[in-house]
């Protein structure tokens, strides 16, 4: 169509070996950071309070994902899980520009470069129940930035205990933006509380946050509803209640319904 332009990629398209010691991973996916913080039985694959993929609202800012990196091509390693633990690392060149990855909370947007990062999970099954943790590390160095702007770090958490048909889980963000002091501190929390009734998961969420540098807030509750059809594929419907002010007073909000269908393998 005239005026317009539109891009197709692969977000993941990697090639690796594994063997005893390990894994070794190259090409386009997430980065060690993202994959020790990412939780490992969403209810929803696009949709979602925290960094979802689809926001109808354009409200959900909580993004508790250590995910500055995206999607960029980057060479990935990973030990084999021991007594639970699996450490993980991992480096890319750039961050990818036409990713959704957001790494920086205020205007003009500067290209992250030389991308490292450090994962930590954890993973054990008791006679009570399942538990999952993860810890990640990120830093990078940043181009085209305002004076007093240097180096970004990010640090994320983890944590999901499932006992039975009930589950629940959460994750934080801090992270600096790239600025010195308190000036870019960046803080954003997502916890979920969910039960498992046969094919149908009922899920209850929030999240909230702050970013100094844009000077905004926001703070998001929402109530979901999944049912999986067959092996492959689930069918969702989110309510949800998205809310964000301003530093100087101006504040948004927005309820709204979502429908998702998700494909979980082919």
């Amino acid at each position: 169509l005239q005026g317009r332009s539109y891009t197709v990629e692969a977000t993941r398209l990697a090639a690796g070996l594994r063997t005893g010691w390990g894994e070794v991973v190259v090409g386009r996916g997430p980065g060690a950071a993202s994959l020790a913080s990412a939780d490992p039985d969403p209810a929803f694959a696009a949709l979602g309070l925290d960094d979802p993929l689809l926001d109808p609202s354009g409200l959900a800012d909580a993004g508790a994902s250590n995910d500055a990196s995206g999607s960029a091509p980057k060479l990935l390693v990973r030990t084999p899980r021991l007594i639970g633990l699996e450490l993980s690392a991992s480096h890319a060149p750039r961050a990818d520009s036409g990713d959704r990855a957001r790494g920086f909370g205020g205007p003009g947007e500067p290209d992250l470069r030389n991308l490292s990062e450090v994962g930590l999970s954890f993973e054990r099954r008791l006679a009570s129940g399942e538990l999952t943790a993860g810890l990640g590390w990120l830093g990078a160095d940043m181009d085209r930035t305002p004076g007093g702007f240097g180096r970004y770090n990010a640090v994320s958490v983890a944590a999901g205990w499932r006992a039975g048909d009930w589950r629940i889980a959460g994750r934080a963000l801090a992270a600096d933006n790239g600025a010195p002091g308190d000036a870019g501190r960046r803080r954003f929390a997502a916890a979920s509380l969910s039960r498992d009734i046969g094919a149908w998961r009922i899920e209850a969420s929030a999240a909230q946050g702050r970013d100094r540098l844009s000077r905004e807030r926001s703070r998001s509750l929402g109530l979901g509803v999944t049912r999986t059809l067959g092996e492959s594929s689930r069918i969702g419907l989110l309510l949800s209640h998205n809310r964000r002010t301003t530093d100087s007073g101006s504040s948004k909000r927005a309820f709204g319904a979502a429908l998702e269908l998700a494909f979980t393998h082919w």
